[in-house]
């Protein structure tokens, strides 16, 4: 049953539409939804892009001009076409050059072409390097139904002929390979024909064998069948090897290779006689049943293959928008697990770290001990201070010595800096969370802030303290009139210095324990629990929403896939009508 191919253009141009609505919607690449605007624009414009390739020196160029009826591109012995040729359909022959740079130019005579598109010279060379293609303007038949004719530079020629004509392959249909008679078919377009097969975007290639008037008329069918067999073994082990496992592919190659369409052509002899009127040289030639043969082909292929390329897009960007979505749901849940990791390692570290502070202060409070314990005791060393140098050399000797302690105990709880800090910082750096660091550096430096004010005000109260202690005691033991009075008096004050360093450095450790109560290391894990499971929160609700779209957005992908595969079966049906009722070959 024929195809509708209007009701199927409807159709396959609305789930195209559709698709790149949902790419619009997600986090696609441009690639993508640049090839669903390519297929939707082949819909609109019908355009079909026909590609002449091969190695060089292969008659390209010369075919395309005999297609034409006149040699309107330059053809020569030696590697000729620099450039990409498009023949498209005008009422008028003209031509237009379309430069790297964006700029264009309309040449006045198409013979012109030649100073542009071909390498014969070195300055023609430089010029063909300016330019990305050239468009010719005919009136050809074979291009009045939409179908571009496109001229490629040779392979094997260098690489950047090489690389002009592998960058077509996204762009075009179909592709007509040249191969020489006198030359068939070698690695280099074993490979290349693999390639095109290959390629997801082009559907249909025939083969051209050129010069055939090279060789002699009674050796004609064995080198001909002999090219074939050739063309299709050679080419069906490189596509098996590398492709075995597709299974659309390989089938796409069987119907390539198993009904090849393939051709014997004598360009030259085809213009020769197009020139003379020579019909009797045209039919040697054999490029009449060539060309009648690929209108054919163009006209029954060019809907089907366009449809076929479209559908087939449309269903490649489905599986991987759905491939996609499966990895963003990995992601999303590689996100949680590490949330959830870094929760508990900080939730046990604040309870392992609780104890900190206190095991911290400890060992400060021991070592502060080890200071002010030899303060007791001293009596007899001061006594005899006191009536070697007097009473003010006292209160000199106990004052500078209570700025030395005092300076040894602030020293001490300065000390308690460093471990905060790199317990903080190790907190931080094992937690992994970039987005919390700089919030938590500032935590750090609130941190050692808070210390070193509390730790100087302490500091500073305790040396008044003691220093009006000092006075106090020394203008008491001015008042004491008797060696045995000076003694007790001095002991009062040694005693009274021992209970104010006490006082003093349990102030300093009040002090510690004011300012690291709201800004201590296991605070600061409390701190960054509570920020995960903010994020925690977030993640769950970004997680449940995305999941709800997700959930809308692959119905509608599969619903559009269905659709994409009853295309595709109803094309497939289609090309096992059109083998079936115009054989190839």
């Amino acid at each position: 049953m024929s195809i509708d191919y209007k009701s199927l253009e409807f159709e396959l141009y609305g789930v195209l539409l559709q698709i790149r609505d949902l790419l619009e919607d997600t986090a696609a690449q441009e690639e993508e939804r640049d090839e669903i605007d390519r297929r939707l624009e082949q819909i609109k414009s019908k355009r079909y892009n026909v590609a002449v390739v091969g190695e060089f020196r292969r008659g390209k160029s010369s075919l395309i001009n005999a297609l034409l009826g006149l040699p309107v591109l330059p053809a020569d012995v030696t590697p000729t076409t620099a450039t990409v040729n498009r023949i498209t359909y005008g009422t008028e022959p003209r031509a237009t050059i379309l430069y790297r740079d964006g700029h264009t130019e309309t040449l006045d005579e198409i013979g012109e072409l030649v100073k542009y598109v071909t390498k014969i010279s070195t300055e023609h060379e430089k010029m063909a390097e300016k330019v990305k293609e050239a468009i010719v303007y005919y009136p050809a038949v074979l291009c009045q139904n939409h179908v571009d004719i496109i001229d490629t530079p040779g392979l094997d020629d260098d690489e950047t002929m090489t690389a002009i004509t592998l960058n077509m392959l996204d762009n075009i249909d179909a592709a007509i390979v040249t191969v020489s008679a006198l030359s068939p078919f070698s690695e280099t377009e074993r490979h290349f024909v693999s390639k095109l097969i290959a390629h997801r975007g082009i559907s249909t290639v025939c083969f051209v064998v050129t010069f055939i008037d090279q060789i002699d008329e009674d050796e004609y069918d064995r080198v001909f069948a002999g090219i074939r067999r050739r063309i299709q073994s050679m080419t069906m082990k490189t596509v098996k090897e590398e492709h075995g496992s597709d299974e659309w592919l390989m089938a796409k190659a069987h119907r390539i290779l198993d009904e090849m369409a393939i051709y014997g052509v004598s360009a030259r002899k085809a213009l020769d006689a197009f020139a003379a009127n020579d019909n009797e040289r045209l039919k040697e030639s054999r490029f009449v049943y060539f060309k009648e043969e690929l209108f054919k082909l163009l006209t029954s292929w060019q809907m089907v293959h366009m449809f076929e390329k479209g559908a087939q897009t449309a269903r490649d960007v489905l599986v991987r928008m759905s491939e996609n979505v499966e990895k963003e749901e990995q992601a999303l849940e590689r996100e949680r697990e590490q949330l959830t990791a870094r929760k508990e390692q900080i939730e046990g570290y604040r309870q392992a770290a609780a104890g900190f502070t206190d095991r911290q202060l400890q060992q400060i409070a021991y070592q502060v001990s080890g200071l002010i314990t030899p303060k007791i005791g001293r009596e007899q060393v001061l006594v005899e201070l006191q009536a070697a140098q007097g009473l003010a050399a006292l209160a000199g000797n106990i004052t500078a010595e209570l700025r030395q302690t005092m300076g040894a105990v602030v020293a001490l709880y300065q000390s308690l800096d460093e471990p905060f800090r790199k317990r903080a910082t190790e907190l931080i750096s094992a937690l992994g969370a970039p987005e919390l660091e700089g919030a938590a550096a500032d935590w750090i430096q609130d941190l050692m802030a808070a210390l070193a004010q509390k730790r100087e005000a302490a500091a500073k109260e305790a040396l008044a303290v003691g220093e009006r202690l000092i006075q106090r005691q020394s203008a008491e033991l001015g008042r004491r009139d008797s060696v045995f009075a000076m003694r007790m008096g001095i002991s009062n004050l040694v005693l009274g210095m021992w209970r104010f360093y006490q006082e003093a450095a349990r102030r300093m450790r009040l002090s510690v324990i004011e300012a690291a109560g709201s800004k201590s290391d296991h605070v600061l894990a409390a701190w960054l629990v509570d920020a995960l499971d903010k994020d925690m929160r977030q993640t769950e609700e970004q997680a449940a929403a995305a999941a709800e779209k997700r959930s809308k957005e692959q119905a509608e992908r599969k619903k559009l896939l269905a659709q994409c595969d009853s295309i595709l079966r109803r094309i497939a049906e289609e090309h096992s009508e059109v083998q079936q009722a115009q054989p190839l070959v």
